[in-house]
């Protein structure tokens, strides 16, 4: 299945901000800023297998007709990894210093810029039925 619905779920499952696994990307990621560590070229490619991935999945709901027109598939996996690498330092920085509740989960905000990208017939396939 490579539906909307489909992608959602991937976003909340296999690219929570919160996993351990994207957590670690993102530490890494951000690490490697540095022109001189070791790693730089391995965690450049983690990263580039990552919008690699996303990158498919967008590319197979514009095979479908469901991406907006006018939308590229690259540049909405580079974006989604982009928030949801944010995401994974946000949740230990900022949302950890808010006493309250600002609405803003990390996986609303993924289905909302995915809801961005996606035609607009498509986004009511992608939420659950009532």
């Amino acid at each position: 299945m490579h539906g909307p619905k489909a992608l959602l779920q991937a976003l909340t499952e296999v690219w929570h901000p919160g996993s351990p696994a994207i957590r670690l990307l993102a530490r890494l990621d951000a690490d490697v800023v540095s022109a001189d560590h070791p790693g730089k070229f391995r965690i450049a490619r983690l990263h580039r297998v990552h919008e690699h991935l996303l990158e498919h999945c967008f590319t197979a709901l514009a095979e479908q007709g469901l991406l907006r027109e006018g939308t590229d598939p690259a540049f909405a996996g580079r974006a989604m990894l982009a928030l949801i690498l944010n995401h994974a330092a946000r949740e230990r920085t900022v949302r950890a210093m808010q006493n309250v509740d600002h609405a803003d989960s990390p996986t609303e905000d993924l289905h909302r810029l995915a809801g961005l990208f996606l035609a607009p017939g498509a986004a009511a396939l992608s939420r659950p039925a009532a």
